[in-house]
């Protein structure tokens, strides 16, 4: 059951950072002024869906029941998704922006700081390192 839990949470993480990374392309283009803070979000993001689109890819193979970490990834990639969904609902345009954009209007306003961004990439590069290692454990040979 818990494999379930895991494979969820990792299909739930590979689409919110593909979201994301093409939000942010949007947001590349439309404003100017966070260009460098947007491009360091889209190269993290597309990253950390590579990587759980190998962990999906992993536990989907014949070896994915029997991963001895599985019960931890399991929990990074459920602080990964509440993490990315909180970014993704930052980026979702705003009421107002909606309205705005109905008149012609188009006021696409990057909604973070950069100590914002900092922290949300610090928290994806320990999310990638204690998957990365995870996965590092399952592929050493066990000693009988």
């Amino acid at each position: 059951m818990e494999g379930l839990g895991i494979a969820a949470n990792v299909i739930a993480v590979v689409d919110l950072s593909a979201k994301i990374a093409t939000i942010c392309f949007q947001y590349s283009k439309d404003v100017k002024d966070a260009k460098n803070d947007i491009e360091r979000v889209i190269r993290e993001t597309t990253a950390f869906n590579k990587l759980a689109n190998g962990v999906q890819d992993r536990l989907a193979g014949p070896r994915g029941a029997t991963l001895s970490t599985s019960h931890i990834l399991s929990g990074i990639f459920e602080n990964a998704k509440l993490r990315l969904e909180e970014l993704d609902e930052k980026l979702q345009p705003s009421r107002s922006r909606k309205a705005m954009r109905r008149f012609g209007v188009r006021a696409l306003q990057w909604p973070f700081p950069s100590n914002d961004v900092e922290k949300a990439l610090k928290d994806l590069a320990r999310y990638t390192e204690a998957i990365t290692l995870g996965l590092q454990i399952d592929n050493k040979p066990s000693v009988e």
